[in-house]
């Protein structure tokens, strides 16, 4: 149940999206993942940037994504890739079940959209740690994009097959090197 309604919203919110002029290229093929950290390319800084497929589910969410997006080039790399593909990412600042200092989870599909949550323990973590946090976890969304993952039980098969389960949850390599890789950006390493 409360999957459809889920469903019901987002093929409504990419409706409207599309109405107000978001671009089509939401349902492309999204571009494929690189293959290591060391192939993540930087973007120059864009003024006018709209985030359509990363958002923040408060105001101090929001702040984040933006001073995050304006020092590093690295975030501002992966959010391009982002906005090019099938994902939206809905940045949550909380805790996670897994009591683990960040984490994704599935939320749904609708619309030739995966969407995904991603969610940041801010408490008591200095804004590096926290961009470090938000660019790893972007990372492991375009992990699930390249993936074509549309379904929770594609999502669970995918981390089985993919990344290394710790006691927090699962791991990649590629995105604990770009959360360092942000984090020392905003550090200014």
């Amino acid at each position: 149940m409360v999957t459809t309604v889920i469903r019901r919203f987002a093929r409504a919110v990419c409706t409207a999206l599309l109405v107000l002029g978001a671009p089509s290229s939401a349902c492309a093929q999204p571009e494929p993942l690189a293959t290591s950290a060391s192939e993540v390319r930087a973007s120059p800084i864009s003024v006018e940037h709209q985030y359509l497929h990363v958002r923040a589910e408060s105001a101090a969410g929001r702040v984040l994504i933006e001073d995050v997006f304006k020092r590093s080039p690295t975030f501002r790399g992966l959010v391009d890739r982002v906005e090019r593909s099938t994902i939206v990412i809905y940045v949550r600042l909380g805790a996670c079940r897994s009591r683990s200092a960040a984490c994704l989870d599935y939320v749904g599909t609708a619309a030739d959209l995966t969407y995904l949550r991603a969610t940041l323990d801010h408490f008591n973590r200095s804004p590096a740690t926290l961009a470090g946090l938000l660019a790893h976890e972007v990372y492991h969304a375009l992990e699930v994009a390249e993936a074509r993952v549309n379904s929770a039980d594609e999502f669970r098969r995918f981390l089985d097959r993919n990344a290394r389960q710790t006691t927090a949850g699962y791991e990649t390599d590629n995105a604990r090197v770009i959360g360092r890789r942000v984090e020392d950006e905003l550090i200014g390493r």
